[in-house]
């Protein structure tokens, strides 16, 4: 689920819980667990958004800094030093770039 969230981090529409329902193809209590998880671990934040035109889920999920070095550290297990090398790179580029991250 991190690294789905990481791929989405600049796509302009907002991941909603409903988005990682039809993604992984698990129940809403099932998405609704590992959020939880993930909230309690500082990896992600949830916002409700009151005003979502839809009968569906509420939250629109993001990534909180922990939650993007946590992705990146599972991203990169089992590269090879020139791949590492690369990403260390773009890890650089972006973090001099606009791009928040919360």
């Amino acid at each position: 689920m991190l690294l789905f969230l990481r791929q989405q981090r600049y796509v302009k529409e907002p991941v909603l819980t409903e988005d990682l329902i039809n993604k992984f193809n698990k129940s809403k209590s099932r998405i609704s667990q590992a959020l939880s998880f993930l909230v309690s671990k500082g990896y992600i934040e949830r916002t409700y958004i009151p005003n979502i035109k839809n009968n569906g889920s509420r939250h629109k999920i993001s990534f909180t800094q922990r939650g993007l070095e946590i992705a990146n550290a599972i991203l990169s297990e089992g590269l090879d030093p020139l791949e590492k090398r690369v990403l260390e790179a773009l890890k650089m580029r972006f973090n001099r770039s606009s791009y928040p991250v919360k």
